[in-house]
């Protein structure tokens, strides 16, 4: 008689309603990202996944990994320390501003300032085909140059130049 009713309790805690359906299932989009390749001169590809979302979010989570610089024997073209302050798109021209370490703590060089420039710009307009140019800010500020070689006092366009594989 007791295990009767005991029976019936744990069938009544049994027969709960169904759980509403979660989604844990997180969407993600490959990207190229442009790094100093094995030559020093031109830009390699290094594909990463970046999570899918909106367009300024994807531009933002891209540029954070060229920050982070490469996983595999590539060399970085943004100076550690460097941080994404905010990615704006607007009639086809996204605006990406960086805080000031990378300007200030930029090694120089011409050569080494197109490849930051280019790794930039790159590794945008290339992804994301509705951006058709970068515009480069340091601490909200636009800039004569990065480090006193390459305009980038207007938005630039992409250069698939650089890119050497």
């Amino acid at each position: 008689l007791v295990f009767a009713f005991f029976g019936e309790r744990l069938s009544g805690v049994i027969k709960r309603p169904p759980r509403p359906a979660v989604k844990t299932i997180k969407e993600f989009k490959e990207v190229s990202l442009y790094f100093i390749g094995e030559d020093g001169k031109s830009l390699a590809t290094e594909k990463r996944m970046i999570h899918a979302g909106g367009l300024e979010d994807e531009v933002s989570e891209t540029l954070r990994a060229v920050i982070d610089g490469p996983k595999t024997g590539l060399e970085r073209t943004i100076p550690e320390g460097t941080a994404l302050l905010g990615v704006k798109i607007k009639d086809g021209v996204a605006t990406a501003d960086f805080s000031p370490e990378l300007k200030e703590k930029h090694w120089g060089g011409s050569s080494a300032e197109l490849q930051t420039v280019y790794s930039i710009v790159n590794s945008i307009a290339v992804n994301f085909p509705e951006v058709k140019k970068v515009r480069i800010l340091v601490a909200g500020q636009k800039q004569d140059t990065i480090a006193c070689h390459i305009d980038i006092s207007e938005p630039i366009l992409p250069d698939r130049s650089f890119i050497n594989g």
